[in-house]
């Protein structure tokens, strides 16, 4: 499976929006971003609509996205946004682009390690939530 694995040392987001091509990628993984948990701050965290919409393009139909975080206000903020994405392209169309997995899939299938950063979170008395979000493509 490592045969088609790549790491960019850089801003993955960047990544997304201008270097991959459409509908080249079969899951993407963000995890444990930092959460800038001040309502003021939302601005700077790394999901919002335009990522999301980024993160779809890049996607293959059927592609899903991967979320692990151990901050609440990161795990509602990141539902949040994409109930609105969805809720928006029904609107437009008549169908989602987005169907959230729940449950999530186990995340030893996909997040197979715990690192120093989560076992921190852990000692300190946080837990690690996750999320899945299957693109369905733009149908209508």
């Amino acid at each position: 499976r490592g045969d088609n694995l790549r790491i960019y040392p850089g801003d993955g987001i960047k990544l997304i929006a201008s270097y991959l091509p459409p509908r080249s990628i079969d899951e993407i993984y963000l995890t444990f971003p930092d959460p800038f948990s001040n309502d003021n701050q939302s601005h700077w965290r790394v999901i919002q609509e335009e990522t999301v919409g980024d993160i779809a393009n890049a996607l293959k139909v059927g592609g899903c996205f991967y979320l692990a975080t151990d901050a609440l206000v990161f795990d509602e903020w990141t539902r949040e946004v994409f109930a609105r994405v969805q809720d928006k392209h029904r609107e437009e169309v008549g169908t989602s682009c987005w169907e959230e997995i729940v449950p999530c899939p186990d995340r030893r299938s996909w997040l197979p390690v715990i690192s120093k950063y989560e076992e921190k979170g852990i000692a300190e008395g946080r837990y690690t939530m996750c999320g899945c979000w299957k693109y369905v493509g733009v149908k209508g």
